[in-house]
């Protein structure tokens, strides 16, 4: 219904700012090794997770549930495809879009 919707959109407008105050862009989780920062982690599951899916330079990948596009945008430069990634929420849209211009890889990563 539309109060729930309206609700759930709400949330990530406020919890947003939090996750990446938190977490940073990449609004996940990850083991952590010996000697590891948690950002470390972090980016070396997302490399992890590329490698297994095979992840080609000039493919184009999506990403459901992409956030504001913290591993979306780490994927696209470690292995050169473009992605295109999707949330529900706008304000993560348009956070997520303006990070990968500020970062230069906008035409890499489009959040939508």
């Amino acid at each position: 219904n539309a109060d729930y919707a309206n609700l759930v959109d709400s949330y990530y407008d406020v919890a947003t700012e939090f996750y990446e105050w938190g977490w940073g862009t990449s609004f996940h989780f990850a083991d952590r090794w010996a000697g590891e920062t948690f950002q470390q982690s972090i980016i070396r599951h997302e490399y992890y997770l590329a490698g297994r899916l095979g992840v080609q330079k000039g493919a184009t990948i999506l990403d459901c549930g992409c956030g504001i596009g913290g591993p979306a945008r780490n994927i696209a430069r470690f292995t050169g495809a473009n992605v295109k990634a999707i949330t529900l929420n706008q304000f993560q849209v348009d956070r997520g879009n303006a990070i990968s211009t500020r970062e230069g890889i906008r035409d890499q990563v489009e959040l939508i």
